[in-house]
């Protein structure tokens, strides 16, 4: 309802109202009954026989226009006119109508009212044109796309006609109901339709927005659409849509392993290629309109075939199982794991453990060879046999200078006694009957190998000294006497009661035999970083600080300089990248030693030495008997149980590199890498090996470093093959530190 006032032009105390009142809607016609009432008041005064025209407007029409006379009475109103009038709404239901009114009288007299012209608009109430939903409750999370779903229909009337459609994001009408009637509707695809539209449609996504349309027509014909009502939606999922995928077969494709286990289906740990075949037959297959994407077998991504056989080889395979997994284009997948169990051979290489080779007495042709190490004494078929029986041979070669290596011609017998060990103590011949030249230096390499791995050490062997040296009327004690320097009549080599000689240094300080292979020093902090092609020095050179200093090569090469206080803590370094042959560097304030790092093939020619400018390169020469010999020294033998900490006798610090046994395995790690590996979680150093009684258990353990003198043993146990359960139990282990 609305009422507009106006008061009349002369006496505004007489007041002209339009009273405008919305009697009722139609839906079906979308259209509304308005009553309209024009009325007059008047106060303190009492008019008769007036003559007043009054004429009225609804939704810009006039409709009444008419005079009348009329007689009002003090403090009274009267009705000048009244009605009804169907207004018809807007297409979309709504209206607001325009009201209007005037009433006039003669302006004759002063009395008189003269005109009025009350006016405004009238909001009618908005007809329901179309079905809506009742949101009512409504969950929009995720459902299966294959369950029911309840929507509640609100029809403004029954002779409405509805179709309710469903729609994505990208497609429209995927399905459509018809004849939809008020209250709940119970929609479901069919399987029809799951088949083959909405598994299709699906196909890249495990879960799709679906949106419901509800669509008005005046009756069944649908030739007049009354509207169309959106937005309802849910999120649809595809569930249990996994693919099929049930086998793969896998062997071994080398045919340096599968030789010496004699079956394909035997995996060596870390040498054998393995082939994983999944034939055409075993193919996966794609559920719910999804389609296979590929494979992953052990983390590489392997392409999809649907017509012939996908075949993948992994070298020197390091797992005790592997795991194919067939994956969809929704990103669902199906995994296979097989493991290896009893085909699986837990090979471990052979391990050089110390090696010194030295003269007899120290100046004699006799000369000794001493190694000893760990290897893995089982048969490559596993622990029922089958396979060949792992075996060892040594060997040795000579050199001198820079000359041709020389194949030693002694037998070298090794001691195999001791399970898991091997050792080998003798004297052997090289360029003479009994032994090598006293007036030679030699490079003795040591070669050790067994039927899959091989090991080489290579030391120095120093020239002999006679024990008097007799030069005109002078003498040299335990070696030759120095012509250069017959200014010393007496010259006295070694320890000899109360008098000592120092060592003796050539001008190359830089030693190709005391290298550490495969690694350089970072340039920002000295830590050692695996590159195949670079070695850094595995000793620290004292030098003078603010000296010159040159490091050369007989052609453009890198070079590396690292400095190191008293306590051989990193300084920082120098470097040039492979513009120069010579590099000189004055020693930074506070260095006292340096290492060095340079390409691995450029060994044979580097030199370091004092002085502003390179020089003729020269051998390394440092009778030193602390680089002669790398004695591996017992520094923890015990029985280790889980969660229990022990002391190793000496610090490791004391050590190049340490040496941990266990069972039939064998790790040498410097002290940076076995407190870099337990720094990204502890106790990730792990050690493995059959049970070496039966062969039937798997034994493993796993050490945290804890300091340079302790370790704690997170874990010691076994795995029978039989049960595949992990049982705690102590074990044995031996650790060695390698000067």
């Amino acid at each position: 309802m609305a009422v507009f006032s106006d008061g009349g032009s002369q006496q505004s105390s007489t007041v002209t109202k339009l009273t405008v009142i919305e009697e009722s809607y139609s839906s079906i016609d979308n259209s509304s009954v308005v009553s309209w009432k024009l009325t007059m008041s008047v106060a303190g005064w009492n008019f008769s026989g007036w003559s007043v025209t009054s004429k009225v407007w609804l939704d810009g029409s006039l409709i009444y226009n008419s005079s009348k006379t009329v007689s009002i009475g003090k403090n009274s109103t009267v009705t000048l006119a009244s009605g009804t009038k169907t207004i018809y709404h807007n297409d979309n239901g709504s209206k607001t109508i325009s009201c209007k009114a005037e009433t006039s009288t003669s302006t004759s007299a002063s009395y008189l009212p003269g005109k009025a012209t009350p006016q405004g608009e009238l909001k009618l109430t908005d007809i329901p044109r179309n079905a809506k939903f009742d949101v009512t409750g409504w969950d929009t999370s995720e459902r299966p796309v294959e369950n029911e779903v309840i929507f509640k229909i609100i029809k403004p009337t029954e002779d409405y006609y509805c179709e309710l459609s469903i729609d994505s994001q990208q497609f429209q009408n995927l399905v459509t109901r018809a004849n939809i009637e008020n209250g709940e509707y119970h929609f479901q695809f069919t399987q029809d339709e799951l088949n083959n539209i909405v598994y299709p449609f699906m196909t890249s996504d495990q879960v799709r927005t679906v949106v419901a349309k509800l669509r008005t027509y005046e009756d069944s014909t649908k030739e007049v659409q009354i509207g169309e009502e959106v937005g309802i939606w849910y999120r649809a999922t595809i569930e249990n849509a996994n693919p099929i995928f049930n086998d793969f077969e896998y062997e071994d494709s080398n045919s340096i392993t599968t030789v010496l286990t004699n079956d394909s289906n035997k995996i060596v740990k870390g040498y054998s290629t393995l082939k994983v075949t999944i034939p055409v037959e075993n193919k996966a297959i794609g559920q719910k309109g999804a389609t296979i994407t590929g494979y992953t077998i052990d983390n590489y991504s392997v392409a999809y075939s649907d017509s012939e056989d996908v075949i993948k080889e992994i070298p020197n395979y390091q797992n005790e199982s592997i795991v194919v997994s067939a994956v969809d284009s929704r990103g669902n997948s199906k995994s296979i794991t097989k493991l290896f169990t009893d085909n699986l051979i837990n090979y471990t290489d052979l391990v050089m453990l110390s090696f010194e080779v030295f003269r007899e007495d120290e100046i004699g042709e006799k000369v000794k060879i001493k190694f000893n190490g760990t290897w893995w004494p089982a048969n490559f078929g596993g622990a029922n046999g089958g396979g060949i029986l792992n075996e060892l041979v040594a060997s040795y070669q000579y050199q001198t200078g820079n000359g041709e290596w020389i194949n030693g011609t002694s037998t070298l017998t090794l001691d195999i006694s001791e399970f898991g060990k091997f050792s080998c103590e003798q004297y052997i011949v090289g360029d003479t009957g009994n032994g090598f030249n006293i007036s030679n230096s030699y490079n003795i390499r040591i070669i050790v190998s067994d039927k899959l791995s091989s090991r080489e050490n290579t030391r120095q062997l120093i020239a002999g000294s006679p024990a008097i040296a007799l030069y005109g009327n002078n003498i040299a004690l335990h070696g030759k006497y120095d012509e250069s320097k017959t200014d010393i009549p007496v010259q006295i080599y070694g320890n000899l009661g109360d008098i000592t000689v120092n060592s003796i240094n050539g001008k190359n300080l830089f030693n190709k035999n005391n290298l550490i292979l495969g690694y350089y020093l970072d340039y920002d902090s000295g830590q050692p970083v695996a590159d195949s092609n670079m070695c850094y020095t595995n000793y620290y050179i004292e030098v003078s600080s603010n000296d010159a200093y040159t490091m050369s090569n007989s052609y453009a090469t890198i070079f590396t300089i690292h400095y190191y206080d008293v306590n051989k803590n990193w300084l920082g370094c120098n470097n040039q990248n492979n513009n120069l042959s010579s590099y000189t560097v004055n020693i930074i304030n506070k260095a006292k030693y340096v290492r060095l790092s340079c390409g691995k093939s450029t060994i044979g020619t580097i030199q370091f030495e004092k002085g502003s400018k390179a020089t003729e390169y020269s051998e390394y020469k440092l009778f030193d008997c602390t680089f002669l010999t790398e004695p591996a020294e017992k520094i923890f033998e015990g029985q280790i149980t889980t969660g229990t900490t022990y002391n190793f006798t000496k610090s490791l610090a004391n050590y190049r590199e340490i040496c941990f046994v266990f069972n039939t395995e064998v790790k040498t790690l410097t002290l940076d890498m076995f407190k870099n590996i337990c720094s990204y979680y502890p106790g990730t150093l792990k050690l493995m090996g059959y049970e070496s009684e039966t062969n039937s258990a798997l034994i493993g353990c796993s050490l945290d470093y804890i300091s340079d003198t302790q370790f704690e043993c997170k874990f010691c146990g076994f795995i029978y093959f039989s049960n595949s359960k992990w049982t705690s139990t102590s074990y044995s282990l031996l650790v060695y530190g390698v000067k």
